[in-house]
């Protein structure tokens, strides 16, 4: 038991002691390079990753946002045409801030949006993909971007097969920016 325990004590300084001279891109140790601080065994070198650390979102002080304004979304989830099914409900950021009627900031860049598949397939060879933003969350609050029954944010995206392969379905990666255009004017009421 003595043993395991010493041996296990060991095992841990030394761990820590690479652990710590890796971090710091000094390399020790046989495997060492001269003069290139790195070490050869690529395993060996991997650095932990910082937490990704967001600052606050600035507070929305415009409530008017004009027709034609254009509000860009990066995707939290994949969309694609050939998978994806209509309905979907799909996360997503704004990835910019958008302006007021008056200049001043109607919708924070890092507010959380959502993202409605409308609809998506294939027609003979090509591929088509209909999204509506259809929600904003600014500063904790929500807001649906419809009027009535029509949606105020739509994005038609489509592929020609014919291009070859790569070209078989409309494939949004995550992060992708899918610009969205107000087609009526709107009043955030908050």
């Amino acid at each position: 038991m003595r043993a395991a325990t010493a041996f296990l004590a060991f095992f841990a300084l030394v761990a820590c002691k690479s652990s710590s001279d890796k971090t710091a891109g000094i390399a020790s140790g046989p495997d060492a390079q001269k003069g290139t601080g790195k070490t050869p065994n690529a395993a060996a070198s991997v650095q932990p990753i910082a937490p990704v650390v967001r600052p606050p979102l600035a507070v929305a002080d415009s409530a008017a946002i004009p027709a034609g304004a254009k509000i860009v979304v990066e995707n939290d989830e994949v969309i694609d045409s050939g998978v994806t099914t209509a309905g979907a409900m799909v996360s997503g950021t704004i990835a910019f801030d958008v302006k007021g009627n008056d200049g001043r900031l109607a919708i924070p860049q890092g507010s959380a949006a959502v993202i409605w598949v409308l609809s998506g397939g294939r027609v003979a060879a090509t591929s088509h993909v209909s999204l509506a933003l259809y929600q904003v969350t600014i500063n904790d609050k929500s807001y649906i971007l419809r009027a009535g029954s029509k949606h105020l944010a739509v994005l038609d995206l489509s592929e020609d097969a014919a291009q070859g392969a790569g070209h078989r379905n409309v494939h949004l990666m995550r992060r992708s920016l899918l610009n969205f255009n107000l087609t009526d004017a709107i009043e955030l009421r908050r």
